[in-house]
């Protein structure tokens, strides 16, 4: 797995956990992979925020690489027109992606991986976990109490 195919899936993870939601805008993801890889600059937030705005930048790149991983593994879906034969993908501002599940695994075994290197013990409950006991973590006594 390439460097942007692994910056890809993080960022779609951090934007999803951000934002709440499965699907998350690709520019977003774009935008989030382009930091992780450290090359964010003006043009290409200029080129990933506004529509129409063409240029062939490393950003434009890696929507390629998001595409492909839509395509062709079973690691992210993709929502939207990311093109055919016929004629080329909608703007990133357009299409929105996801991790599957096996996508979600993988990322959680490279951040458990990363938290064991750092000497981090990794967490128990997954993300999904987390959120579905929400409602059921008991709340210290003073918190509890309403006036």
């Amino acid at each position: 797995m390439t460097t942007e195919q692994k910056a890809i899936l993080n960022a779609t993870s951090i934007e999803a956990a951000r934002s709440g939601w499965r699907f998350v805008k690709c520019a977003r993801v774009l935008a989030g992979a382009a930091e992780l890889l450290d090359f964010m600059d003006d043009d290409s937030r200029r080129w990933l925020f506004t529509e129409g705005a063409r240029n062939t930048s490393k950003v434009e790149t890696l929507y390629d690489v998001l595409i492909a991983l839509s395509r062709e593994t079973k690691l992210l879906e993709g929502q939207g027109n990311f093109g055919d034969d016929d004629c080329g993908p909608a703007d990133p501002l357009f299409t929105e992606c996801a991790l599957t599940a096996s996508g979600e695994e993988l990322v959680s075994k490279w951040q458990q991986n990363n938290k064991a290197e750092q000497g981090v013990a990794p967490q128990s409950a997954t993300r999904s976990e987390s959120i579905s006991e929400g409602g059921n973590k008991p709340q210290p006594e003073s918190e509890a109490r309403s006036r």
